[in-house]
């Protein structure tokens, strides 16, 4: 009897015992998983406090090249229309009563002009809930309305009917066409330069690429007509905001096509006066007028390649730097890398079943296949087709049993390198990479081991260089910002370990 209840205790103290060893393997795993959850959001946290003191810096360097801009200028202008031709006056017995009016005239302009030449502060800002807030217009603010009043904005088909004309007497009837219709609205100081600006463009651009000698002489004819009324830094706003209105209306255009024509519409209204390059540069990073009219964020990449050329390159967040030289104006090869760094939207779209079967057959000889498929597919547009190529791999991958997959990284890696050549080839396969750990929905450990995995084999492929592995890691997403913060957490101690290579 005794001895039943000394086994009995046994038994109660081998379950006891068991039960805590149980609990103690379940509180490691619960432990590890809240040790995990902090981490990431420790590493999201870091993040964006370095993207923002990154952005911030970069901003207050490119307000400081804007200010040396406009110094120069200012100086310039005082030197060449002011001051040498009062020395000149000084020298000569007899003084032309209005050719000193007219200097005057340009000294309280440059005087005007001067009083931007201050350093602004606000365009920083460390409270994150304030930088959320709409950036300030500098246009007339009775101007913005809702989405109704856009078609203020728009040139009626009379205005560009005007501007196609280039008679002796178009120029009149421009002039008084739109002083009469924008009478009401005080002539031009509300939105008639804006609206002139845009159908002096839209009646160019609707003129036939075989008609390509009339449309030079609509624009060679008009200019002057815009540069009666541009007077002025806030004129000259109103240039690039109807710039931005033209632009938002281009359809059927590649991004390169409409990026070529916008560089060549700056450089000729710059040429003219119409506008100047630190009032472009001021507007790239902070007008949003357009924005609140047309109720979403527009985007000023087609500013980008003329920028590059002029010395500047773009960076993240809108944000410039100069550079030691400019850059040719025929340049290609430079326009199409500034164009590169630009945000792009790509449509993430299921990869295409036929292509993911055409990776897992892992004979050589259906490469041409591949190759004939998505020449297929992105017969109109091959800008972002890499992304695509690279998760219908990485998917035939994961969807092939263990023993074979070694095999379909290795016999498909070819139809990858075929597409070297393409644009943003390496930032589009980490961007593959980013989508292709999201949408396997699998747990951290997994997720951390394949990135690293893909990195190391992408590299030893030749398919990406420590660089851009390291670029990406430190400057931010290139398409889509929440898959790249999730990769960006599973990546850090390998990108740590390639770091401490050197």
């Amino acid at each position: 009897m005794l001895s039943d209840s000394i086994k009995q205790v046994k038994d109660d103290v081998m379950d006891l015992h068991m039960a805590l060893t149980d609990a103690s393997k379940a509180i490691v795993e619960e432990r590890t998983k809240e040790e995990q959850k902090w981490e990431i959001w420790r590493s999201k946290r870091l993040a964006t406090i370095e993207r923002e003191y990154g952005h911030n810096m970069r901003l207050i360097k490119s307000r400081q090249l804007v200010l040396e801009e406009v110094e120069g200028e200012l100086n310039q202008r005082l030197k060449v229309e002011v001051q040498q031709p009062l020395e000149e006056m000084f020298s000569k017995p007899n003084v032309n009563p209005e050719l000193l009016g007219v200097i005057q005239s340009t000294f309280d302009t440059i005087k005007t002009n001067s009083k931007s030449f201050t350093w602004k502060k606000d365009h920083t800002n460390t409270d994150q809930s304030v930088a959320k807030k709409p950036k300030k217009v500098k246009l007339d603010a009775a101007a913005i309305g809702s989405a109704g009043k856009v078609r203020k904005w728009k040139p009626s088909h009379k205005s560009i009917t005007l501007f196609r004309d280039i008679g002796p007497m178009s120029v009149t009837k421009i002039n008084e066409h739109f002083q009469t219709q924008k009478a009401s609205e005080n002539s031009m100081k509300q939105y008639g330069l804006v609206i002139m600006v845009n159908a002096y463009l839209q009646a160019w651009h609707s003129i036939k690429v075989e008609k390509g000698k009339y449309k030079e002489l609509i624009l060679r004819r008009h200019i002057s007509t815009i540069k009666r009324y541009v007077d002025g830094r806030e004129c000259e706003r109103k240039v690039l905001v109807a710039m931005q209105f033209f632009f938002e209306t281009l359809r059927r255009m590649t991004v390169l096509e409409k990026t070529e024509m916008m560089t060549m519409l700056l450089e000729w209204f710059l040429r003219h006066q119409c506008i100047s390059l630190p009032e472009i540069i001021d507007w790239y990073q902070k007008e949003t007028f357009v924005d609140h009219m047309i109720g979403r964020v527009v985007h000023k990449n087609w500013t980008e390649s003329f920028l590059n050329q002029h010395g500047y390159r773009t960076e993240a967040l809108g944000t410039l730097t100069r550079t030691n030289s400019v850059t040719s104006v025929n340049s290609s090869e430079e326009t199409n890398e500034l164009i590169s760094e630009l945000p792009e939207y790509v449509r993430i779209r299921k990869p295409y079943r036929k292509l993911v079967n055409l990776f897992k057959d892992t004979s050589n000889v259906n490469d041409p296949a591949i190759y004939e498929y998505v020449r297929n597919i992105y017969e109109k547009n091959m800008i972002q087709r890499v992304i695509m190529v690279v998760r219908s791999y990485l998917k035939a991958w994961n969807e092939s049993l263990p023993e074979e997959k070694a095999n379909v990284l290795s016999s498909k890696i070819s139809a990858i390198l075929h597409y070297q050549s393409d644009r943003n080839f390496q930032k589009q396969i980490l961007f593959a990479i980013e989508v292709f750990l999201s949408e396997c929905k699998k747990n951290y450990a997994w997720r951390k081991q394949t990135v690293s995995m893909l990195f190391q084999f992408f590299l030893d492929q030749q398919c990406v260089d420590k660089e851009s592995i390291v670029k990406w890691y430190e400057d931010g997403h290139m398409y889509n910002d929440i898959y790249y913060e999730q990769t960006r957490t599973f990546a850090r101690s390998f990108v740590e370990r390639l770091t401490a290579l050197d």
